[in-house]
């Protein structure tokens, strides 16, 4: 790790590589990974718990010796794990497009819904419909998350416990989530519905674990993948907690480098692009102005802190969304916060934000908020 500072210690920069070490290449056990680096894709769908974590993990790559083969398996699971996410928000994807396309057609009544007695007796116009969906977007994703539309309709129609096709559509997105992440647990040693339950219990005490639906159930089942992904890969807590001073962010960078974080920041909440606030050693940094229009997205997002300026009382991260290219070192984008949006808008590490009697953040002396390698 290298850090730079200015002449006062008010910055603290810390250098972050681009891209990612070639995975075809042997791992090295030096102190420094010699092997070359290679593009890292930007974060696809719904998966910054694995591409931002791995911004700051060890990379083990094929080939490995065998004293890290076992820790070889782990990046493989996780791995197959993220893709096969990644293809079911495709899937998703495309059965949104079909619910878009179903309420254009003459049959549906927008104060009824997409009723299953409804595209049961059009079965058969649907099925035109999707097979024209699946010429027309062909090229946006896998053929299998086409395949699977024509099937979950006729699940539809074939079942009793959804009258409208939307809510049915979205439970069995929920209940494909929770398959693969319970596999992914089952083959790690860990059981995902006792610990989405146990997680659920430290944030509420008044509702039960039985009385959600598996909509709600599923933001649990994503931080118990997150959680075991983390400890697989050895990272630790952070001792930094928002209520303390920017001086201690600053601290703590220097001590242990980059740290990533889970709130509600990054360029998904926001409505506007970012402009250009500053520069820092040559590099542009981006950010938005302290009135521009947030979007209302409920779900968490991680992100990795790369710097602080004390003076300013600004922070600097890096996002997973963005690309980072060793051959096009403006692909990976530096950002800017003011201090008091990060604690305005973290979440714990396990994905809870707390609020306190007047609806402002509340952040409890036992919580963590941040990971480092």
């Amino acid at each position: 790790m290298s850090i730079n500072n200015d002449l006062y210690n008010d910055l603290v920069f810390l250098d972050y590589p681009l891209g990612k070490p070639d995975p075809k290449l042997p791992y090295s056990f030096d102190e420094k990974d010699k092997r070359t680096r290679v593009a890292q894709k930007g974060q696809k769908e719904l998966s910054c718990w694995y591409y931002g974590i791995r911004r700051i993990c060890q990379h083990i790559g094929k080939n490995p010796p065998e004293e890290l083969k076992e820790a070889r398996r782990v990046e493989v699971i996780f791995s197959s794990a993220r893709k096969l996410l990644s293809l079911n928000d495709n899937t998703k994807e495309i059965t949104d497009h079909h619910i878009h396309a179903l309420k254009e057609m003459r049959f549906y009544k927008k104060e009824v819904g997409l009723k299953r007695d409804v595209i049961a007796a059009n079965l058969g116009r649907v099925k035109q419909l999707s097979n024209q969906i699946k010429e027309r977007h062909q090229n946006l994703c896998d053929p299998k998350c086409f395949d699977a539309q024509i099937p979950l309709l006729e699940e539809f129609c074939a079942q009793s416990r959804f009258d409208d096709f939307e809510p049915f559509a979205e439970d069995t997105n929920v209940l494909r989530i929770k398959k693969i992440i319970k596999i992914t647990c089952q083959i790690l040693g860990d059981d995902v519905e006792m610990s989405s339950k146990a997680l659920f219990e430290k944030e509420w005490t008044k509702k039960k674990w039985s009385d959600l639906d598996n909509i709600e159930k599923s933001k649990f089942y994503y931080s118990t993948l997150l959680l075991l992904f983390v400890r697989k890969h050895n990272l630790k807590e952070s001792e930094w907690h928002p209520s303390q001073s920017i001086d201690k962010l600053g601290e703590v960078l220097k001590k242990h480098g980059r740290l990533a974080i889970r709130g509600f920041f990054g360029q998904s909440y926001y409505v506007d692009a970012p402009f250009q606030a500053e520069t820092i050693q040559g590099k542009a940094i981006w950010g938005w102005r302290s009135n521009a229009e947030r979007k209302s997205i409920v779900d968490g997002h991680i992100v990795i802190i790369v710097g602080v300026n004390l003076q300013s009382g600004r922070i600097y991260f890096v996002d997973p969304i963005d690309e980072s290219d060793p051959n096009l070192p403006e692909s990976q984008k530096v950002y800017t916060m003011s201090y008091r949006r990060l604690c305005e808008s973290i979440s714990n590490l396990e994905g809870t934000f707390w609020l306190d009697e007047n609806k402002k953040p509340a952040h409890l002396p036992g919580d963590h908020f941040a990971w480092h390698a």
